[in-house]
């Protein structure tokens, strides 16, 4: 099994502190910046653990979600939404639409280590 770590974000600056994060804890990283990227990279290979923005250009997160949990192949993939979504209601919205987990922007740090010891194997 892979255990890199899918990062779907548009916003450049948090796609790049995402990903320095992930590869300072020690994970291998792939990070694209919308759903079709998102799509076409989990043709070819399977992650670990997809952490996905919620608001993307074209499809959005919650689209590309149901996408992936309604496929036999991806199903099994855990998602986590990381948004700026923090309305009442957007945690369970998002987790209605298949998302594993929820972590609301700015990031916690410390919620998102709790995700990633649950969900990536042991490196």
């Amino acid at each position: 099994m892979s255990t890199t770590i899918l990062v779907v974000e548009d916003e450049a600056a948090n796609r790049k502190l995402l990903s320095t994060f992930l590869q300072k804890s020690g994970y291998t990283v792939e990070a694209v910046e919308n759903a079709s990227a998102a799509l076409s990279y989990i043709d070819q290979t399977t992650p670990a653990l997809v952490l996905l923005d919620i608001r993307l250009p074209g499809m959005d997160g919650l689209d590309l979600t149901r996408q992936l949990k309604n496929q036999p192949g991806t199903a099994h993939i855990p998602i986590v939404a990381v948004t700026a979504r923090a309305n009442p209601g957007d945690e369970a919205l998002i987790l209605n639409a298949g998302c594993d987990g929820y972590i609301a922007k700015p990031i916690n740090f410390a919620v998102l280590t709790s995700y990633l010891q649950h969900y990536v194997p042991t490196q």
